[in-house]
């Protein structure tokens, strides 16, 4: 009875060796910086509009720039799977912003991608490989400004006063990263806001940003 009691914990401790080997990944992490393009709709490639017209506010300047963007990757060699979270940080001009006392507005600004990738090798033979993900992203969490003075466009029609000035939302991130190098990548991604743009939610846009960045050698957990 002991003897069979022994020779089980011992294949248990073996089965659960073998489990840990297979679920090992390994973390990289990732120093580098984003441009993001101007936002434009799905379907016409228009620039964005507000549903109400009394806050004709250009939008799409928040999220256009450069933007300081590191990262950590979670990744198992076995599957060639794995999980990535990358946040981006600048410190830029509210456009828009017509507060009292200020008249400018410079805030620090961020946004959070958490992202599912998967590695492609170029070649059977090549050690290169390239990935592609997709995923999920809050964008400028928490900022709201209050508006007190009124605006006026070009054509001097009546501005909407005191209202909120919201910049946050959600979106679905597409991404592709290609090496540059042994340790250096380029990642391309496009980024859909479905119908969930601070100033129009019936109408659903995307944007286009190319990240440059270099990846630290890989650690295993």
């Amino acid at each position: 009875m002991k003897l069979s009691f022994v020779l089980l914990l011992i294949s248990l401790c073996s089965f659960g060796q073998t489990k840990v080997e297979t679920l090992r990944l390994l973390v990289s992490f990732d120093l580098g910086t984003t441009w993001r393009s101007t936002l434009m709709n799905v379907f016409d490639f228009k620039d964005p509009y507000a549903d109400e017209p009394g806050i004709p506010v250009n939008y799409e300047k928040h999220i256009q720039g450069f933007a300081f963007s590191p990262g950590i990757n979670f990744y198992s060699k076995e599957h060639r799977v794995g999980v990535g979270y990358m946040p981006t940080i600048r410190y830029d001009y509210i456009y828009g912003h017509r507060s009292q006392p200020k008249g400018e507005i410079f805030d620090l600004l961020t946004e959070h991608h958490l992202f599912v990738f998967r590695n492609y090798k170029l070649r059977a033979k090549d050690e290169k490989s390239v990935y592609a993900g997709l995923g999920v992203a809050l964008m400028n969490p928490g900022k709201r400004y209050w508006i007190e003075k009124k605006l006026t466009d070009s054509t001097n029609r009546f501005i909407k006063t005191d209202f909120w000035y919201d910049i946050q939302y959600v979106a679905v991130d597409a991404r592709l990263g290609i090496p540059l190098g042994k340790k250096y990548w380029i990642e391309t991604t496009a980024t859909l806001i479905p119908q969930t743009f601070p100033t129009n939610n019936r109408r659903s846009y995307l944007t286009y940003s190319v990240r440059f960045f270099y990846r630290f050698e890989g650690k295993k957990l």
